[in-house]
């Protein structure tokens, strides 16, 4: 296809007016912001609130688990031999298959890891249950909302006019998207 006799001449007349009209404004950004970026590196440094607080070498593990909500628990695991040992060890496929379930299943519940313990092994800290969990009358009124709402939607289901239903068999050849009648029966021409 033949270009335009123009374009060439549109192209250069563009790069001059966005040259001339953006060129300044885009300019005029950078050094604004540039000068915004200069003032905040030189102000000085905040100073550290009661909140700040900066972590000691000198903490021991009795103040770490004061952090930690009361009532909360731990538990240790130990660490299969696949994720620690750089060599593959000669164990039971069977047996390491059940520590790595184990380790995964005290992940999903665990709250923190706390660290490892003097063997080696994973110290993990679960929290308490959460209140409305103690609490039997929250089940029962949880289960009768329950209730409610399954007796609407099958008034609801009740109330509609049936729809068929219609099963296919999962593999039967070429006609598997047809509903199977038992056989064929070839059609006379």
């Amino acid at each position: 296809m033949a270009k335009s006799a123009r374009a060439s001449s549109k192209k250069v007349n563009h790069t001059k007016l966005r040259a001339r009209v953006f060129g300044p404004v885009e300019k005029a950004r950078a050094e604004r912001i540039h000068a915004k970026l200069l003032a905040t590196i030189q102000q000085p440094k905040p100073e550290k609130t009661e909140m700040d607080t900066a972590e000691d070498s000198t903490t021991t593990d009795a103040t770490k688990e004061d952090d930690f909500p009361k009532g909360s628990s731990f538990l240790t695991t130990p660490i299969p031999h696949s994720l620690s040992d750089s060599s593959p060890p000669e164990v039971d496929p069977a047996q390491e298959n059940c520590e790595t379930r184990d380790l995964c299943f005290y992940l999903g519940l665990c709250s923190d890891i706390v660290g490892f313990d003097e063997e080696g092994d994973l110290k993990i800290a679960f929290d308490p249950l959460p209140p409305h969990w103690l609490i039997d009358g929250a089940a029962k009124t949880a289960a009768k909302k329950r209730s409610n709402k399954d007796k609407s939607q099958s008034k609801k289901q009740l109330r509609r006019k049936p729809q068929n239903r219609m099963t296919f068999p999962t593999s039967r050849g070429k006609g598997a998207l047809k509903p199977f009648t038992g056989g064929r029966v070839n059609k006379r021409r």
